[in-house]
């Protein structure tokens, strides 16, 4: 193959890169309807957790304060009188079994409120960080196939080896995005993981 057959297969390699990554681009790029789905379900879940353990703990805790304590009126001998102190409830003995009657019922529902927390999050950080990979390489591919134009067009001339150089940041580039893309995918089966058990699928 001489230089020049070369040159056509490279630009035509770079060329099929840079449209994958604008299709890419296309789907992931624009992160508002990206985001729109996966955050709504993440959002209505996290809402539910967060109204079953506000509720739980209030049913636990209504108890200690059901009744309320109506401070009772000491009369001395010298007819004076004086109310002895109301007792807080919060430092209780029922308040505090109370509070662990309620942790033991529903710590599994606050670490998945915690795991839900934390999948968004990362998942968003992903979201993000693979947009502006596949803009990296929509640009590095713009600048590989201006390189190996020069050549073509003979305005600069440049080596084999050095055109096919120009594969080494596409290819880890690539990788990269391939490697956010199963973060992201992972991240999103623990989302999809934690709105079908708390919503009855």
């Amino acid at each position: 193959m001489n230089h020049t057959d070369l040159t056509t297969l490279i630009l035509s390699a770079h060329g099929a890169i840079f449209l994958a990554g604008a299709t890419a681009y296309y789907k992931y790029g624009d992160r508002t309807d990206v985001l729109q789905k996966p955050l709504n379900s993440c959002n209505s879940t996290l809402a539910q957790l967060r109204a079953r353990i506000s509720t739980k703990l209030a049913d636990q805790l209504r108890s200690v304060y059901r009744d309320p304590v109506v401070p009772s009126v000491i009369v001395t001998p010298t007819g004076q009188t004086y109310s002895e102190p109301v007792v807080n409830p919060v430092g209780s003995e029922a308040f505090f079994e109370s509070v662990q009657r309620f942790v033991e019922d529903e710590v599994e529902v606050m670490v998945d409120y915690q795991e839900l927390r934390h999948a968004r999050s990362c998942w968003y950080a992903w979201a993000r960080r693979l947009s502006w990979l596949i803009l990296a390489v929509l640009v590095w591919e713009v600048a590989a196939s201006a390189l190996v134009l020069a050549d073509k067009l003979e305005f600069a001339r440049l080596g084999d080896g050095l055109l096919h150089l120009t594969f080494v940041p596409s290819g880890a580039l690539i990788v990269i995005c391939l490697a956010a893309l199963v973060v992201l995918q992972r991240q999103h089966d623990k989302i999809a993981e934690k709105w079908a058990q708390y919503n009855d699928l």
